[in-house]
């Protein structure tokens, strides 16, 4: 419905206000049709320097054949939120990756007295396997970044590798793990969360997976 794609970003803007998530990718090839969602919510472990914890959300709505957009949000020991787009002008076939790009815009409080405005761009590349025990849609990215903060401009960059396990319990739930590393003025990180894809032709609801590997 037209009153939910507009609903679920207004939602996460707004309570992205009081809180952030940094740096996450969590992005492949695997684009969303009109009036499909996907809601993905992502404890993050920082590990260098130092150590945070931050509760990542965001909300996935496909646009188009090619593009997905997003709306993101976070809390913890930072602040953010940011609007983006994926856009996947390679599909995953046979024999070949699936090759797109995340970029947007985010917001960040890193402090008190500080705003970080940051236009981000995510090169990547994924593919699907099917296994005994799911499906993974492994990737791998280049996030960087020109960051604006304290007066400051800067490139952060790092290297990411994650993946999303759709298991043979349900249709429309999936695992991610991500591991983020500093390559420059960024920081390396651990998050593990929790994906669920909704339908609007299904009344959203979680679906039991009726498929199994090798059927």
């Amino acid at each position: 419905m037209v009153q939910l794609r507009i609903l679920l970003p207004t939602l996460l803007l707004t309570f992205g206000l009081n809180a952030q998530a940094y740096y996450l990718h969590q992005a492949t090839g695997d684009i969303l049709k009109k009036d499909e969602y996907r809601v993905g919510v992502t404890p993050q472990f920082i590990v260098d320097p130092g150590s945070d914890f931050n509760l990542s959300a965001y909300a996935d709505m496909g646009f188009n054949r090619d593009f997905n957009l997003r709306a993101v949000l976070g809390f913890g020991d930072n602040f953010h939120t940011g609007i983006f787009a994926n856009y996947v002008p390679v599909p995953d076939v046979e024999g070949q990756p699936a090759i797109g790009v995340l970029g947007g815009v985010m917001i960040a409080r890193p402090g008190a007295d500080l705003t970080e405005v940051s236009f981000r761009a995510h090169p990547f590349a994924s593919k699907k396997f099917e296994t005994e025990i799911g499906v993974f849609d492994a990737y791998g990215a280049l996030p960087i970044g020109l960051r604006f903060l304290d007066g400051d401009t800067d490139l952060p960059a790092q290297l990411t590798f994650g993946t999303n396990w759709l298991t043979y319990n349900f249709q429309n739930v999936m695992f991610n793990a991500e591991l983020g590393i500093d390559v420059s003025e960024s920081f390396s990180y651990i998050a593990i969360g929790v994906v669920i894809s909704l339908d609007e032709q299904q009344d959203f609801k979680v679906q039991p997976q009726r498929v199994r590997f090798g059927q």
